[in-house]
């Protein structure tokens, strides 16, 4: 994976470069409807941005055959078994990444099994964790290598969530020295993005920096150094 992973919504529409790895989805293992809610239910609040998406997508089935890590969530029990045999024929994905966080869907939970049958399949295997998420011992007996710091905290993601974040991936750097750790929320700087890679994070996700096209570009000028 690249230092700089582009997370959903806005890696589903991006293309693919040499200076970011994409996280696109989250996909369920049939479709979700609801497009109207992503323009009723996206509005700015203080520090942060508000949804109440869904997790809407056209299924597992529609997912590229392309240089991407897919973002997955189980809604019935034994999707994620069934998602995998899917996403085993695509063999350009880079990975999966367990959304176990969504707080606008009842997703399910993973297990050993379903953990063990994702990397024998994909090099890349994420678990995206809940904010404010305690049980990484759970996770680490299991066998998860990597995780995702975190998700939008009661629909609200954005500035919001940074603190809180950093100071969780500074808590598990140093807990566990060896867990890989995307850091993410509330990077809308080149200084946001540092100080998770300072904290510890391997890498840093940017989302909701997209929203503000202005802070975007200074983002993009300073990494790049144009």
């Amino acid at each position: 994976m690249k230092e700089v992973i582009i997370s959903p919504p806005f890696s589903n529409i991006l293309p693919n470069t040499k200076h970011y790895t994409r996280i696109i989805g989250t996909y369920t293992l049939k479709r979700r409807r609801g497009l109207w809610r992503a323009f009723t239910t996206l509005r700015k609040v203080k520090n942060g941005w508000f949804n109440n998406v869904g997790l809407r997508n056209p299924g597992i089935s529609k997912v590229p055959n392309k240089e991407v890590i897919v973002s997955i969530a189980e809604l019935n029990p034994g999707d994620f078994d069934k998602i995998l045999d899917v996403l085993s024929k695509k063999d350009r994905v880079l990975g999966v990444e367990f959304n176990i966080s969504c707080p606008n869907a009842d997703v399910r939970k993973l297990n050993k099994y379903i953990l063990r049958k994702a990397k024998s399949l994909f090099s890349t295997v994420i678990v995206k964790v809940p904010h404010r998420y305690e049980r990484f011992e759970e996770l680490l007996d299991m066998g998860v290598e990597c995780v995702h710091v975190s998700n939008s905290y009661m629909g609200i993601s954005g500035k919001i969530l940074y603190l809180e974040n950093l100071l969780k991936v500074k808590y598990l750097r140093v807990k566990y020295k060896d867990l890989k750790i995307i850091g993410g929320g509330g990077v809308y700087s080149l200084v946001n993005f540092y100080q998770y890679r300072i904290a510890g994070a391997n890498y840093v996700s940017l989302s909701t920096i997209f929203l503000h096209p202005i802070k975007l570009i200074k983002f993009i000028k300073a990494y790049f150094k144009w």
